[in-house]
C-alpha cells in the first residue's frame, strides 16, 4: 500500500493562537468581507474564550467555559472559519509558506496572524510546593479546586492578576498574604494614591498586605511549608500563587528566523520581520509614542485593536486609527519597553 504521507491543509490566512486577539482576527476577518479560508488553530483542547473572568468569575467559581466562549461552533460556522483545537504547530518555514503540526500535519498559507500570547514568568521554587498560575482555563480550575476555606495563600506579586486573586479568595474563606517586593502595589501602571487606596480595599477585606517583601528560602517541616522573609518574618503557607508578570510566547517565531526582542518585533500593520506573518495580542512588541518605543502590552483593548488591524490590512481595507497604549487601573495593561 502506497504511503501517501501526512496530511496536507490549504488556508488564505493561517491564524495560530485563539484567544481574544486570535478569535477576534478571524471575525473582523470576515466583517471586511474576505471570503479566503480561514483556519485557525489553538493549542488547547477548548474553543476560544475569555482570559480576564480567569481571577474573578472562574476563580470565585461564578462562571464557567461556556459563559466566557469568545467564538462558538455555531459562530464559527456562521462566518465560515474552520476551528481546530488541540493542534500545536511545531514549525513554521516562512520562506515556503508552510506550517508543521506536532501531530503530522502540513499547513499551506498565503498569510499567517501569530496570536500565541504570552505564558506566565516562573520563579525558581522547591520541588513539592503546592504553587499554581493563572494563564489558562484549567490553571484557574485547579487553584479553585485547592482552595479550601480556611487555607492560607500566599500570592507573590501585587499587580492586576495577584490583587484580583487575593479578592477572590477572601472571599471564599481563606487566609491571604500577598508579597509584593517594591514600595507599591502595582508599581508604574497606577499612581501611589491609587495604589494606596487599593492596599486600604483589599485589607478592609481581610487580605495582608507586605510590601518590599523579599522572599529569603522556603522550608517545609512536619507542619507543612512556610516562607522566610529577608526581615526574618515567617509565614506558614497552604497554597502559593506565582503572580510576577509573563513573557511572551514568541519560541516559535524565534525558531523560524522572525526578528524577537521582548515578543515578535511588529509594524504599525502588524506585519513581522518575515513576508506575510503578521503578530498580534500579548506576543507582539510594537512601535508606539513620538519616540517609536517598541512595547509589547497585555490588554484586551490591545489584543482587539492589533486584530483588527491586521484582518484590514490582509483583506486589503482601510486599517482602524490606532489608539494610544493604555493606562489606568482598568487597563490591564503591562508595557515593556525594549532596552536601549
Amino acid at each position: 500500500m502506497q504511503n501517501e504521507g501526512p496530511p496536507v491543509l490549504q488556508a488564505d490566512v493561517l491564524i495560530i493562537g485563539a484567544s481574544h486577539a486570535g478569535a477576534e482576527c478571524a471575525q473582523a476577518l470576515r466583517a471586511a468581507g474576505y471570503a479566503g479560508r480561514i483556519l485557525l488553530l489553538d493549542a488547547q483542547d477548548r474553543h476560544p474564550y475569555q482570559r480576564p473572568p480567569l481571577s474573578k468569575g472562574v476563580l470565585a467559581g461564578h462562571t464557567d467555559a461556556e459563559r466566557m466562549t469568545l467564538l462558538s461552533p455555531q459562530a464559527c460556522a456562521q462566518r465560515d472559519i474552520t476551528f481546530l483545537p488541540g493542534v500545536t504547530v511545531s514549525a513554521l518555514l516562512p520562506q515556503a509558506h508552510r506550517a508543521q503540526t506536532q501531530d503530522g500535519r502540513d499547513i499551506h498559507y498565503r498569510h499567517c496572524v501569530i496570536a500565541t500570547g504570552a505564558r506566565a514568568r516562573l520563579l525558581e521554587l522547591p520541588e513539592g510546593l503546592p504553587c499554581h498560575v493563572i494563564r489558562q482555563f484549567d490553571d484557574a480550575l485547579a487553584l479553585r479546586q485547592a482552595m479550601l476555606p480556611g487555607h492560607r495563600l500566599i500570592i507573590i506579586g501585587g499587580g492586576y492578576l495577584g490583587l484580583e486573586a487575593a479578592s477572590s479568595a477572601a472571599k471564599l474563606g481563606l487566609q491571604v498574604t500577598v508579597l509584593e517586593q517594591s514600595t507599591g502595589l502595582m508599581a508604574g501602571k497606577v499612581s501611589p494614591e491609587t495604589a494606596a487606596r487599593l492596599q486600604a480595599l483589599h485589607e478592609q477585606a481581610g487580605i495582608r498586605i507586605l510590601r518590599q517583601a523579599r522572599i529569603r528560602q522556603w522550608r517545609r517541616d512536619s507542619q507543612g511549608w512556610q516562607v522566610v522573609l529577608d526581615d526574618g518574618g515567617v509565614l506558614p503557607t497552604d497554597l502559593v500563587l506565582q503572580s510576577v508578570g509573563a513573557q511572551a510566547n514568541d519560541a516559535l517565531a524565534r525558531a523560524a528566523g522572525l526578528r524577537c526582542d521582548n515578543g515578535i518585533v511588529i509594524d504599525a500593520a502588524c506585519r513581522s520581520s518575515a513576508p506575510d506573518i503578521y503578530a498580534i495580542g500579548d506576543c507582539a512588541s510594537q512601535p508606539r509614542g513620538a519616540s517609536a518605543a517598541a512595547i509589547r502590552i497585555e490588554s484586551v483593548q490591545n489584543a482587539l485593536e492589533q486584530a483588527r488591524s491586521a484582518a484590514a490590512h490582509i483583506a486589503g481595507g482601510a486599517p482602524p486609527r490606532p489608539a494610544p497604549p493604555p493606562s489606568g487601573p482598568n487597563s490591564r495593561a503591562a508595557a515593556c519597553r525594549w532596552p536601549a
